[in-house]
């Protein structure tokens, strides 16, 4: 600075804080708004800084201790501001965190619906005999010797055509059309 900013800080107040200002503004501003990230709360923040800086001029001792003066003052504002408005933040939070929730639960429905629907297409295209066992074990829930009491067909050709419809459902799901999972 041209003078000592102390000795200009006694012959006139108004300048050495105009010089101050229009030194450090732009810092104090970028610091606060990278911090609380809004323009406006970011502006705010940097003029109670310079509020204080007026009040506090005549205990300045130099334009280093002027900079770390308002840095700490501007860190203080910024912890009071986010403490005054904690409670604002957790609701912030709380509403995120919901919202994301229920995006989870919707992309989890969708990808359920499209799973049954995949599912329900290859049901609809085994071999009629494949299909009757299939719907008799999972939706009726019959054992594989009740089955093959209905049918009239021995337990293991059962087994061998539950063991097919699976396979089917395996291969579609599980190697073809991995994309649900």
């Amino acid at each position: 600075m041209v003078k000592d900013i102390v000795v200009l800080i006694a012959e006139n107040r108004e300048t050495a804080f105009t010089l101050l200002y229009d030194k450090y503004w732009a810092i104090v501003f970028r610091q606060a708004f990278a911090k609380v990230g809004h323009e406006d709360v970011a502006a705010d923040l940097a003029q109670e800084t310079f509020t204080i800086l007026w009040k506090k001029l005549d205990e300045i001792q130099d334009i280093e201790s002027c900079k770390a003066f308002l840095f700490g003052v501007l860190r203080n504002k910024t912890l009071q501001y986010f403490e005054k408005n904690k409670a604002y933040f957790n609701r912030i939070f709380e509403i995120n965190q919901q919202q994301e929730q229920i995006l989870v639960s919707a992309h989890e429905l969708l990808v359920e619906k499209e799973t049954r629907s995949l599912i329900q297409q290859v049901i609809d295209r085994m071999p009629e005999q494949m299909r009757k066992i299939y719907l008799l074990k999972k939706e009726e829930e019959y054992s594989i010797q009740e089955i093959s009491d209905q049918l009239s067909l021995s337990p293991q050709t059962i087994k061998n055509q539950l063991h097919s419809a699976y396979n089917r459902l395996k291969k579609v799901i599980f190697n073809g059309k991995n994309y649900f999972l």
